[in-house]
């Protein structure tokens, strides 16, 4: 699905027929359209930022989590070996 750029609502054209709608007033519409538009796009970038950063912090709290369980087992089999002598399995 092709989105539209608010300067594509703004640039559209119609073709005039007898009777139709008021230009001004379709043309203002389409201009509080292009506001509210531009708004969302902002604040989908913004939302779209926080959730790489937030996964970005999620990836290195991983990445120390196991790193932290690689070390504990490591003293583990450290006081195993100084307790009974040798590592259990």
């Amino acid at each position: 699905m092709n989105r539209l750029t608010a300067l594509e609502i703004h640039n559209k054209e119609f073709d005039r027929k007898l009777r139709g709608y008021d230009e001004d007033q379709v043309n203002e519409f389409l201009d509080q359209i292009i506001v509210d538009y531009e708004a969302f796009e902002k604040q989908i970038r913004e939302l779209k930022e926080k959730v790489a950063q937030l996964s970005n912090q999620s990836d290195t709290r991983s990445l120390n989590s196991a790193s932290d369980t690689r070390q504990i087992h490591q003293r583990i089999r450290e006081l195993e070996i100084y307790c009974f002598g040798n590592a259990k399995d």
